[in-house]
């Protein structure tokens, strides 16, 4: 997975070991660095607590481990991916100025609501700002918007209202069972 170098920070998630990225991680001329798993760091390093430093090999070239993520960190969106499961290795990711041309559509913004706005104030700002891009860039943004979706929301998709009716469900004949 390639991840912008702010991504960890951004979700509140620390390493257990060594480091996330840091703002020049991914950039040309840097070395290639890794921040992997926590399942991966049992399953295919026996939880080697030397982990942080390691070269491993990745796309034929030498890259470096730097840290190691706590477990169950789930962030992966499985909606429109093209894996169905959790990645285990993350990669920095510079946007760099020939992928800022108006030329497709391939990356995912996360971002953190400001204390006090709400999610319909958030979406309002971004519909302002969609409809700017709109008239600056006809050919590409014509009848494309930005959706604000609660990252629980856009995780878990429309199944968390069948699961709470059915854990009211259980719940409820629990307590016929205690009764």
């Amino acid at each position: 997975q390639i991840a912008t170098p702010n991504l960890f920070s951004l979700l509140g998630v620390n390493p257990i070991m060594g480091r996330t990225f840091e703002a020049d991680d991914g950039k040309p001329g840097e070395g290639l660095v890794v921040v992997i798993g926590y399942d991966l760091w049992q399953r295919r390093f026996g939880s080697d607590p030397s982990i942080v430093g390691r070269k491993i090999i990745i796309n034929n070239k030498p890259t470096e481990i730097i840290g190691v993520l706590p477990p169950n960190v789930g962030w992966f969106v499985q909606k429109n991916s093209m894996v169905r499961s959790a990645p285990q290795i993350w990669s920095p990711w510079q946007v760099s100025n020939n992928l800022r041309q108006r030329q497709g559509r391939f990356a995912r913004a996360v971002a953190r609501l400001k204390p006090g706005v709400t999610f319909e104030q958030a979406q309002n700002d971004m519909n302002v700002i969609g409809a700017r891009l709109e008239q600056q860039y006809p050919e590409f943004n014509t009848n494309w918007g930005v959706n604000v979706v609660p990252l629980r929301t856009q995780v878990s998709g429309e199944i968390r209202k069948p699961l709470m009716i059915l854990l009211g469900a259980v719940g409820f004949v629990l307590l016929i069972a205690c009764a």
